[in-house]
């Protein structure tokens, strides 16, 4: 299944906004906003169970930050994990300048994850496993061989 698909069939007939770029790679996350009857939800649909499983970790470190969006649902379908999230509304960067109360709630996130214990959210204990490794490995390699005529590597090397 494809995660578009899979979102349209979470959608149940509400609208789809994808908020990433359609891509061609492997592993790569997609994200989309679906708007139900009443309110929004964000789908994070992971191209691999080891990044949904990290991004898990992480989110179990940082569960007592009320500011961050709140996790509804997790799930896998056919070879897709996924998480759900409450919608944490449209905002960026960009818009914190002209919106003082947003940028504070920004900051007061920031400093909650910065006060959270760091522990928490070592991989070493946990989070990074043969499957991650193996995706990494091949998403680094990915990225090197379309620099690599910059750093000067040789393509054989690559393969």
């Amino acid at each position: 299944m494809q995660p578009k698909i899979l979102a349209e069939t979470m959608a149940d007939g509400g609208t789809l906004q994808e908020l990433t770029a359609s891509t061609p790679l492997v592993s790569a996350n997609q994200v989309f906003r679906i708007w139900r009857p009443g309110h929004s939800v964000v789908l994070k649909v992971y191209g691999s169970e080891a990044r949904r499983r990290r991004e898990g970790h992480a989110l179990d470190a940082l569960v007592k930050v009320d500011s961050l969006p709140r996790v509804l649902d997790t799930g896998g379908e056919a070879s897709l994990s996924w998480i759900l999230f409450e919608d944490a509304g449209k905002w960026n960067l960009q818009s914190l300048p002209e919106n003082p109360g947003l940028a504070h709630r920004a900051g007061a996130i920031l400093a909650e994850i910065h006060a959270s214990d760091r522990s928490a959210f070592s991989n070493l204990s946990r989070g990074i496993d043969q499957e991650w490794i193996g995706v990494d490995y091949t998403a680094t390699l990915r990225r090197l061989d379309r620099y690599r005529g910059r750093v000067g590597v040789r393509a054989d090397i690559i393969q």
